[in-house]
């Protein structure tokens, strides 16, 4: 290993290259997606306040039902709304604050064009770990599963953007978005995967995986890869990391990958872009 500023700079050229190569008719209809929602953020942004409100609304009135009667168990229940109640309300003013910034729409399409490029990133390398597999899933269901598997976080870049996303994908399917290209078996694979994709205590750590599992294992290893090819794997505050900075940050991922053929394509990669080599 040597200098990350070196490394940053052939991970950026290595990064190019997978984005020339991985362009698919997903990653169009994603961006495709994306065009819509920048077209009617402001729309968009104020039906999500509107629901929020609403469920604000709920909670307050469950929360006064609730009030009248008093036994320890209702106790809880009330602190758990209240808490609710607090992160609805703080949810609809950050929506309400961007509707009012005079650049959001431009805000919008940058980072729409970051997630589209992450996206067809861990799709490249998810691609690589199925077929170093023995008895992978099929490659249409890994290139739906990573194109959509953070396609809601436009709009909510939380943890729970994955459950989101997963609902986000069966609703596009009912809008028969895509038609004749997948099966409602194939959806619901998919959809679970991209339901667990960054759940990982939740995926069977045994020796035989279902489908959704093995996708949703696949997804993930390929989605904690994709973070070497970041600026923040490599610098922090606007400086590069020493070497044993960066290190720790790679035994991190190792630590977090699934699957063997995972932390095989991942030591492929890091002797790749660390290499002396230009």
């Amino acid at each position: 290993m040597y200098s990350s500023r070196l490394i940053r700079e052939k991970s950026k050229r290595k990064l190019n290259e997978i984005l020339e190569e991985s362009n698919s008719n997903i990653s169009e209809k994603l961006n495709t997606i994306f065009n819509i929602i920048n077209d009617n953020y402001e729309n968009i942004l104020n039906i999500e306040i509107d629901i929020l409100e609403s469920k604000g609304k709920q909670i307050y009135k469950d929360i006064k039902k609730l009030s009248k009667q008093i036994n320890n168990a209702k106790k809880k229940e009330i602190h758990d709304l209240k808490k609710c109640l607090d992160q609805t309300i703080k949810d609809a003013e950050r929506l309400k604050d961007k509707t009012n910034e005079s650049d959001a729409k431009k805000r919008f399409q940058k980072k729409s064009k970051k997630i589209s490029d992450h996206s067809q990133c861990v799709c490249y390398i998810a691609k690589e770990i199925n077929d170093r597999m023995k008895g992978g899933v099929q490659n249409n269901l890994i290139e739906y599963a990573t194109i959509m598997h953070d396609s809601i976080k436009l709009s909510d870049p939380s943890y729970k953007h994955a459950s989101k996303g997963s609902e986000f994908l069966k609703g596009l399917f009912k809008l028969k978005f895509f038609e004749d290209e997948l099966t409602e078996h194939e959806v619901n694979i998919i959809s679970k995967a991209i339901e667990l994709h960054n759940k990982s205590e939740k995926i069977y750590k045994g020796t035989e995986y279902s489908d959704e599992e093995l996708l949703a294992c696949i997804v993930h290893d390929a989605d904690k890869i994709s973070k070497i090819f970041k600026a923040s794997f490599w610098k922090r505050k606007g400086k590069y990391l020493k070497v044993k900075e960066y290190e720790r940050n790679i035994t991190k991922i190792r630590k977090k990958l699934m699957l063997l053929d995972s932390e095989e394509i991942f030591i492929d990669y890091l002797e790749d872009i660390s290499s002396r080599s230009f």
